[in-house]
């Protein structure tokens, strides 16, 4: 054997020796669960979200009902879990009773990513500070509990469940559906606009629609579908007292008919000034149903159209920024001792699945800034950032400088000021570039 035969050799084994030590890349799995968190108006004194005036409403009965939807994500041994509940908000008094249930587990304060569909007729009274008291009612731990069991429920039958899966998007517009209700013609007590919608007036719309679609990678069948949109959930009107998901049940319950055995689960964004563009219709119910099916009939062609996309690597943060400035909302100033004794450290999330970012916030951020955000991770090379509000705490509306000064519902409850959007914009770019 000659020396370049011998040296052929000599790196074959080599190269086969460096392929074999190398670890093998698991691919993606993905598990979906499902759990009602309804507590029954009937066993206990259940208050809704608040409507301005309308306050702390008693729920007499369930329309229909409340939800955790679970998606869990498994990569190369690390896992991730996104939950989507059917409230007005996330509270810290939620997350504190999901991770005393998870302690122990695979799941922690490191990969829970927890987000409010923002439905004003689900229960309100889960958070225990003066302010939410007198919104949403006297703060109650059993609606609490009721609600952390149903979560965890979701999440140990999505872990349960987890199997390879491929994960496919799709993105589209759907102008028409949600209006900017920052005009002098939509009534925030009953939350309605009074005129047509006129594109010179409202001229920032969160009209994008983005649809997450998970298959199982042996059957093709749908997992999990996660459909995205920004707007408030308010077709039921302040004088509901019915428990409800709102459109996003609705919706839900559409898409659910076309595609059985898939978890459907809804996650809003930068819905701060977003508003339903409703039927003029009497019955909200009927108002209800009627705007749930037009996102349905939306998001259905882009649910049919999800493409593949690159879901590697998986990597997650959870950053935890202690609140260092009193609270400036409501028409109140309150020295910073005080506010941290209701608002200590605001969470700011990133979740990464290769080309597709959830960046989330725990707040109510006004369309632009969620754009802005967008923005500003697609510069870090990501094609699908998503901007997702409500997660893991409640601090309020966010508005930019500019809307700040102009006053009004959402600036007058930005808890921290005109330089409030450039801090979650700040540390949701810093995520965005640690996960890059």
């Amino acid at each position: 054997m000659g020396n370049k035969a011998k040296i052929s050799l000599v790196v074959c084994a080599v190269l086969v020796a460096l392929i074999s030590a190398a670890p093998l890349r698991a691919g993606l799995k993905i598990g979906a669960g499902s759990a009602s968190i309804t507590p029954d108006p009937a066993q206990m004194r259940v208050t809704t979200g608040g409507y301005g005036k309308f306050l702390g409403h008693v729920a007499t009965s369930v329309h229909d009902p409340v939800m955790a939807k679970a998606a869990v994500f498994e990569q190369d041994g690390k896992k991730a879990v996104l939950v989507a509940i059917d409230l007005v908000e996330v509270s810290n008094e939620i997350m504190a009773a999901v991770y005393k249930r998870t302690a122990g587990t695979e799941f922690n304060k490191d990969n829970l990513f927890v987000c409010a569909t923002h439905t004003h007729a689900a229960p309100g009274a889960v958070e225990n500070i003066i302010i939410a008291d007198l919104g949403f009612g006297p703060y109650s731990q059993k609606i609490v509990d009721i609600i952390a069991d149903g979560m965890v429920k979701a999440v140990k039958d999505a872990n349960a469940s987890l199997k390879p899966a491929t994960l496919g998007i799709a993105q589209g517009q759907a102008p028409g559906l949600t209006r900017n209700r920052r005009v002098p013609y939509y009534n925030y007590d009953t939350r309605r606009f009074s005129q047509p919608y006129d594109p010179k007036t409202e001229p920032i719309t969160g009209d994008t629609i983005t649809v997450i679609r998970a298959d199982d990678k042996e059957t093709g069948a749908p997992v999990i579908i996660i459909v995205h949109f920004a707007t408030h959930g308010t077709t039921l009107g302040p004088n509901n007292t019915a428990l409800s998901a709102d459109w996003p049940g609705v919706m839900r319950k559409e898409i659910e008919a076309k595609y059985p055995g898939a978890v459907v689960a809804f996650i809003n964004g930068a819905q701060g000034d977003q508003a339903p563009d409703e039927a003029d219709v009497p019955d909200d119910f009927h108002a209800m149903e009627m705007f749930g099916k037009r996102v349905a009939d939306a998001a259905l062609p882009l649910v049919a159209k999800t493409s593949p996309i690159n879901t590697e690597p998986m990597k997650m943060e959870i950053k935890r920024r202690p609140v260092d400035k009193g609270l400036q909302a409501f028409g109140l100033k309150l020295p910073l001792w005080i506010t941290r004794i209701w608002f200590r450290d605001m969470p700011f999330s990133g979740l990464r699945l290769g080309d597709l970012i959830f960046l989330g916030a725990p707040v109510e951020a006004i369309s632009v800034i969620g754009k802005d955000i967008r923005k500003n991770a697609s510069e870090f090379g990501y094609k699908y950032p998503v901007y997702v509000g409500l997660m893991n705490d409640h601090y309020l509306y966010v508005t930019t400088p500019e809307e700040f000064k102009k006053g009004g519902y959402e600036a007058d409850n930005t808890m921290f000021g005109e330089t409030e959007s450039a801090l979650i914009e700040d540390q949701l770019k810093n995520i965005a570039r640690d996960l890059r």
